[in-house]
Order: structure tokens, then C-alpha cells, then sequence
């Protein structure tokens, strides 16, 4: 690996095949990760960036790390956002009733609704969501949800989540047996999320 013969040590080619596997990692998820002291961590990191072997990239609080060349910029944006809690669930909420509005969100993952509100502005500023008024109330859906199935099969070991881990199983078990994907997305989703009108 042409990155990888930069490296001058060992520990620097440990924390670069880490960084491979777990894209996205912060310094602190990485030094439990790895084992590796905070300080020697850091050290290493600003070595291998100064080499143009790993890319820094600021989100929100955190800085976090990628192998050069590894991760497209939309990938790196569907996956930062994806590593939060909230606004996974609201994405694949989304994602399993094609629409859904704030309140059915909020009331569904028990959460406070202005907590709903801020995670959908964070998501729309990435151009995941349009959204629809019907009556009184706002409707959102993916603009694509087909961006979000590559992402999470390629990133599992970083997205690791009980959820997300029963999501890929239907989809590895399922996936093949079904001509058409969209059925077996529904299909999935709707095991996972079941209708909140349903009685």
C-alpha cells in the first residue's frame, strides 16, 4: 500500500490501518481504540497529516481523521452525520415511512421535539431531506435513500449499533432473494419501525 510505505514506524502503520477500517474517528476514539496514549497519538497524527497520509477534517467539536483518498467528500458527510445518535434514528425513520413529520418523530423516539427540530436542520443542511407541508404540519423524506445503503455497508465498524446491526442482517439474508431492492428496503424498515397508527 503506497500510503502505507510513507510511514516511518510501526505504531504509525498500526494507527493507519485503524483509521482504514474505523474512517472518521476522533483522536479520543482512536487512542481507546488502539491503546495508544492521547499525547503519542497526536503525535503521530500530526506526523502522518504533515505527510499528506491522513486528512483532518473539524466536525463540530472534533477533529477527525481519514485515510487520503479513501472517502469521497459526500461519503464523509453522510457518515459524520450518521455517527450521531439522533439523527440516525431520524434519517432511518424517515427513511422506513417515506415521510414522516416532526411530532410523529419526537413522539415515536420519545424525544422533545425542539431536540427533533435542531437534528433536522443539521440533516437538511446536507441536502439529505426535502420537506412538504400538508395542513398544518411539515412532512420530510430522503431526497435519495439510496445514498445511505452504500454508506452503511461500507462503514459498518465505525456506524457499529444494535439497530443498524439488525438493518444489515435483513439486508445480507435478504437481499438477493428479492428482484426488486426497494421491496426488501420497505420490507426491512417496516419490521424495524412498526407504523405508529398500526393497532
Amino acid at each position: 500500500m503506497r500510503s502505507e510505505s510513507k510511514l516511518s514506524n510501526r505504531p504509525q502503520r498500526r494507527i493507519y490501518r485503524f483509521i482504514l477500517e474505523f474512517q472518521g474517528l476522533n483522536r479520543s476514539e482512536l487512542s481507546k481504540k488502539i491503546d495508544m496514549p492521547y499525547s503519542t497519538l497526536k503525535y503521530h497524527l500530526g506526523y502522518m497529516k504533515k505527510r499528506d497520509i491522513i486528512v483532518e477534517k473539524r466536525i463540530n467539536k472534533y477533529l477527525r481523521y481519514y485515510a487520503k483518498n479513501m472517502v469521497s467528500a459526500r461519503e464523509k458527510e453522510i457518515l459524520n452525520i450518521l455517527r450521531e445518535d439522533t439523527p440516525r434514528m431520524i434519517i432511518l425513520y424517515i427513511d422506513a415511512y417515506i415521510s414522516a413529520s416532526l411530532h410523529e418523530i419526537a413522539n415515536f423516539w420519545k424525544k422533545d421535539p425542539r431536540t427533533i427540530a435542531y437534528h433536522i436542520k443539521k440533516i437538511s443542511k446536507l441536502d439529505m431531506i426535502n420537506s412538504v407541508q400538508i395542513g398544518k404540519e411539515i412532512y420530510y423524506e430522503l431526497k435519495d435513500p439510496w445514498e445511505l445503503l452504500p454508506v452503511i455497508i461500507k462503514y459498518k465498524n465505525v456506524l457499529f449499533d444494535e439497530l443498524l446491526e439488525e438493518y444489515l442482517d435483513w439486508v445480507e439474508e435478504d437481499w438477493f432473494t428479492l428482484e426488486n431492492g426497494a421491496d426488501i428496503i420497505t420490507k426491512i424498515l417496516f419490521e424495524m419501525f412498526p407504523h405508529p397508527y398500526h393497532v
